[in-house]
C-alpha cells in the first residue's frame, strides 16, 4: 500500500521569505546622487535665471505685440511683385505737439476741408476733387488740436472712397522730420471712418523747438488699369543677380588663393624638415587668423577702404572664404590614402609629380563638394554683408526695412529664399553626377 510523504509541505498562504517581502526603493534623481552633480545643476539653474534677466526676456510681449507681429507677417506674405497705376486720395491737417496736453483740449474739434491729392501712374500728386468720374468731398476731423507724446486721439474722416482701406500718417517737422504710420482704417459704404490712434511716444517727433505744427494725414491708395511687373521686382531681380555673381567671384578668388595654402597646411605633404615645419605652421596660422575675423567686420573694413558697393563685398567674401576653404581642403588632403603617394614616390617622382598624380585625383571629389557648398554659403552671406555696404540685395533690403516698407522687403526675402533653394538643388545634382 502506497503512502504519501507529508514531510514536504507547501508553505502556508502569506508566509513568504524575507527577501521577497523587501520593497525595492526607486532610484534617486541623477542630480541627487552626488554633491558634485547637484552643484553643477544649481550653477546651470542660476546661470539660466541670470541669463533670463540679462537678456530681458519678456514672454508677455508676444501677446501684447501680437497684432503688430500679425500685421508684419501679413505684409511679408504679400511681396510687391505685380503693380498697377496708382491713384491716391490724401487729406491732412496741422497738429501742435505739447509736453502735456490739457484734458479740456480734447473737447475741441479740428476740421480739414483740403482737396484730395490724386496720383496717376506714379507721378506727382496734383490737387483735384475729381478723377476718372470719381468725385470726393473729403473732411478730416480730430478730437484735439494739441497732443502730447504717446497720447491717444480719435480721427474721423468723411467723403473718402467707400469700402476702401487707408492709413493715418504722422508727419513730424523740424530737425527730426519723419513720416510714421499710426494705424489703418477701412471706410464704410458712405466713405466714412473713425479710428483711434496713438501719437508717437518719441518727444522729438511731436515737439520741436521752433514751434512748427506737425501734420496728420489720412490717405487712400488704389490701383487702376492693367497690372504689370512692379519696379520693385525688376530692382530685386537685378540685385539678386548681382548677389549671385558677387558670391561667385568671391568664391573663385578664394579658390585661387586657398589651394596653394591648403597644400602647405597639409601635414602629410610637408617634409619633416625645418623649412617644411615652418611652412606648415605659417600656413595654419594664416588660416586661423583669417577665420577668426567675422565676414561682417571684413565687409566694413573693405567698404571703408574701397568704398560702398559689390567690390567691397567680393573682397570680404574672398578673404573669409580663403580661411574656410583652406582648412577644408587641407583636412581633405590629410585624409587621403597614403598608398598611392608612397608608390609614386618609390618610382623617383619629385614633390610636384607626387601631388599631381597621387594627391589631386583623390582630392578632386571633396574639392568640388566643398567648393559648391562654399558658394552656397557665400550667396547667403552676401545678403548680410549688403547691410554694411557690401552691395547685393542686402543693401536694398536694409533700406526697405528702415523705411518700414515690408511689402518690398518681402520681395527681397522671397527672392533670397528661391535662389538659395535653387542653389541647393543645383549643387546636389552636380555633386551626384561628378562625385
Amino acid at each position: 500500500m502506497a503512502t504519501t510523504d507529508t514531510s514536504l509541505e507547501r508553505p502556508r498562504t502569506g508566509s513568504t521569505p524575507d527577501t521577497a517581502r523587501q520593497v525595492t526603493k526607486p532610484p534617486r534623481p541623477f542630480f541627487l546622487r552626488s554633491w558634485s552633480t547637484l552643484a553643477v545643476v544649481l550653477v546651470l539653474l542660476g546661470a539660466h535665471i541670470y541669463g533670463w534677466q540679462k537678456a530681458q526676456i519678456q514672454p508677455e510681449l508676444l501677446v501684447t505685440k501680437w497684432p503688430d507681429m500679425q500685421r508684419l507677417f501679413t505684409q511679408l506674405l504679400q511681396p510687391d511683385v505685380i503693380s498697377q497705376d496708382q491713384k491716391q486720395l490724401a487729406v491732412s491737417l496741422p497738429i501742435v505737439g505739447v509736453e502735456t496736453a490739457p484734458s479740456q483740449l480734447t473737447e475741441g474739434l479740428v476740421e480739414s476741408q483740403l482737396s484730395p491729392a490724386i496720383k496717376r501712374g506714379g507721378g506727382q500728386a496734383q490737387p483735384s476733387e475729381t478723377t476718372d468720374n470719381e468725385t470726393f468731398d473729403v473732411k478730416l476731423t480730430t478730437s484735439t488740436d494739441k497732443v502730447a507724446p504717446g497720447e491717444k486721439m480719435t480721427v474721423t474722416g468723411t467723403g473718402f472712397r467707400p469700402n476702401s482701406e487707408g492709413q493715418v500718417l504722422w508727419q513730424s517737422t523740424g530737425t527730426n522730420a519723419f513720416t510714421q504710420p499710426l494705424g489703418g482704417f477701412k471706410s464704410d459704404a458712405n466713405g466714412n471712418f473713425t479710428v483711434d490712434v496713438t501719437v508717437p511716444s518719441d518727444a522729438d517727433r511731436v515737439i520741436n523747438s521752433f514751434g512748427f505744427p506737425n501734420t496728420l494725414a489720412a490717405t487712400q491708395t488704389w490701383g487702376f488699369g492693367n497690372p504689370y511687373a512692379s519696379d520693385t521686382l525688376w530692382l530685386v531681380l537685378d540685385k539678386i543677380v548681382e548677389t549671385i555673381f558677387l558670391a561667385l567671384m568671391g568664391t573663385t578668388f578664394a579658390i585661387i588663393v586657398s589651394i596653394p595654402i591648403s597644400f602647405l597646411a597639409a601635414r602629410n605633404l610637408m617634409p619633416r624638415t625645418f623649412l617644411g615645419n615652418l611652412s606648415y605652421t605659417v600656413a595654419r596660422m594664416i588660416l586661423n587668423i583669417l577665420r577668426s575675423i567675422e565676414v561682417l567686420i571684413l565687409a566694413i573694413i573693405f567698404a571703408a577702404t574701397v568704398g560702398l558697393g559689390p567690390f567691397a563685398g567680393v573682397l570680404a567674401l574672398s578673404v573669409h572664404s580663403v580661411a574656410s576653404l583652406g582648412k577644408l581642403y587641407s583636412e581633405a588632403i590629410e585624409s587621403i590614402d597614403a598608398g598611392p603617394i608612397e608608390a609614386i614616390t618609390a618610382t623617383g617622382a619629385n614633390r610636384l609629380q607626387v601631388i599631381t598624380y597621387a594627391v589631386v585625383p583623390q582630392f578632386i571629389p571633396q574639392f568640388l563638394s566643398f567648393t559648391l557648398y562654399r558658394w552656397d554659403i557665400n550667396v547667403r552671406m552676401s545678403t548680410i554683408i549688403g547691410f554694411v555696404g557690401g552691395g547685393g540685395i542686402g543693401f536694398i533690403l536694409q533700406q526697405f526695412i528702415n523705411l518700414g516698407d515690408y511689402h518690398k522687403a518681402a520681395t527681397c526675402i522671397w527672392a533670397i529664399a528661391i535662389v538659395v533653394i535653387a542653389m541647393d538643388w543645383f549643387s546636389a545634382r552636380l555633386r551626384a553626377r561628378v562625385i
